[in-house]
């Protein structure tokens, strides 16, 4: 679906997704629309959650982390740097390498609030 809006509403999907707009009290007005349409992706997810198929992730987490895909791809595509005819399968592996990838949960935890502001200690060679 977010494909198929993107190519067919090339103006909206820079509007309202990606709020590129001639002025910011624009936005108001495609606010309500956007929630809604990241409402619908968010029940969708939550279905996977319930399958036990987000890994650790939060359905908010995995909202974004598709949006944020989907945006992506179709930027790109839309920019037309996508090989001939390549497009569909670009969107297919992506979207179900990310799904795969929901499944064995974040690679890594985030660095506790404690050691980001540290610095390395350098050792002293023996």
């Amino acid at each position: 679906m977010f494909r198929r809006f993107a190519l067919e509403h090339p103006a909206l999907f820079v509007i309202g997704i990606q709020r590129t707009l001639p002025s910011s009290e624009l936005w108001p007005k495609f606010r309500a629309a956007a929630s809604d349409a990241l409402a619908v992706l968010s029940r969708r997810l939550v279905h996977l959650q319930e399958r036990d198929l987000l890994g650790q992730r939060t359905v908010r987490d995995a909202t974004f982390q598709f949006h944020s895909l989907c945006e992506g791809l179709a930027a790109v595509e839309l920019r037309e740097t996508f090989p001939p005819g390549d497009a569909e399968r670009i969107w297919r592996d992506a979207l179900t390498a990310l799904i795969a990838g929901f499944v064995t949960g974040p690679l890594r935890q985030p660095p506790s609030s404690t050691t980001t502001n540290r610095r390395p200690t350098k050792r002293r060679a023996s």
